[in-house]
């Protein structure tokens, strides 16, 4: 996936995990902590990780900056198997 802020010198912030069930509570299992978006250019990112056991899982991608930060564009999200 791809992200940046739209207002720089503003902070973004946006973590993502995921869990079995779609419900934000379920989503447990941390991919990336991304505390500190001061950028208006889009950062890639990629992230390889093995789960636990087959079966069904839910990606969630959560943005957690104060209010008045601007915009968060989140783009080119992608899962291969």
């Amino acid at each position: 996936y791809k992200y940046k802020g739209s207002v720089a010198p503003s902070t973004q912030k946006i973590s993502v995990a995921y869990g079995t069930s779609a419900i934000p509570t379920a989503m447990v299992n941390a991919l990336a902590n991304h505390a500190s978006i001061m950028t208006t250019t889009a950062q890639s990112v990629f992230v390889d990780f093995p789960p636990a056991a087959s079966g069904d899982y839910f990606i969630g991608f959560r943005c957690y900056a104060a209010a008045s930060q601007g915009t968060l564009y989140l783009d080119d999200i992608a899962v291969a198997l």
